[in-house]
């Protein structure tokens, strides 16, 4: 059950692009990392979907053939103030300048989760409005279909 609607808010500060989204999940108590962990393995197999059977990751690279159109770092966690978090930095690719996160954030509410997942600081190679209507888009909705995902697995 989305927060936010699912959709996410997106902004943009000095050429780079914030979006975030959130959701509500209906949980047992679970470990935070463990979820997680699952967010961002069903993230990156809703993107490799996205593909049409055209994209695959290798590691953290995202794959068209030869091309490396995304690179992310390790996904790195931490707890802080009663949030689990993680994120993947942003390596580069061709959609996407180095600097950046991949962003996910979990937060306990008695019988439900609230998780959080997003993008900072991110500088896609596309024309804003292209991003806009193209990327953001996708991005978004293999959030979406993650989250869908976990939803299912918890």
């Amino acid at each position: 059950m989305p927060a936010d609607d699912g959709q996410g808010r997106m902004r943009w500060r000095d050429g780079a692009c914030f979006i975030s989204q959130q959701f509500i999940l209906r949980a047992p108590a679970l470990e935070p990392e463990w979820v997680l962990q699952r967010l961002d393995a069903n993230l990156m197999a809703s993107t490799r979907a996205a593909g049409c059977g055209l994209l695959r990751w290798r590691g953290g690279d995202l794959m068209l053939g030869p091309l490396r159109i995304l690179s992310l770092g390790a996904l790195e966690q931490r707890r802080c103030n009663g949030f689990a978090a993680a994120r993947r930095v942003v390596l580069g690719g061709l959609a996407a300048h180095p600097g950046g996160k991949l962003n996910y954030a979990l937060r306990p509410q008695g019988a439900e989760l609230l998780l959080m997942a997003g993008l900072s600081g991110f500088r896609p190679r596309l024309p804003r409005w292209l991003f806009a209507v193209t990327q953001a888009r996708l991005h978004r909705a293999a959030v979406r279909r993650a989250v869908r995902q976990l939803a299912g697995e918890i």
